[in-house]
């Protein structure tokens, strides 16, 4: 999925990333809480890690931190209880 959101976001549909952010100042605009510097500040650091490349990496990572806590999770219930006794 991670490779499909990096390819639909850099080539099919390059204009997703601008109207994520285009909401996101929406939202904090409506929220009212923050100053128009605030935002300004807030957008420049979202944009950032808001590019198809960053989708990319952070789903890997995040692929990985699953697969990972699954395979422990799976390895708990599947282990022997005394691998000595078969030897």
């Amino acid at each position: 999925s991670s490779v499909f959101t990096y390819v639909y976001m850099k080539f099919i549909d390059t204009g997703y990333t601008q109207n994520l952010l285009d909401k996101q100042r929406e939202a904090m605009e409506e929220g009212g809480k923050l100053s128009e510097e605030q935002i300004d500040q807030a957008m420049s650091m979202t944009s950032k890690f808001m590019t198809p490349e960053m989708f990319l990496i952070f789903g890997i990572i995040g692929g990985i931190i699953i697969l990972v806590l699954l395979s422990l999770v799976i390895s708990l219930f599947t282990k022997k209880q005394n691998p000595e006794a078969f030897v």
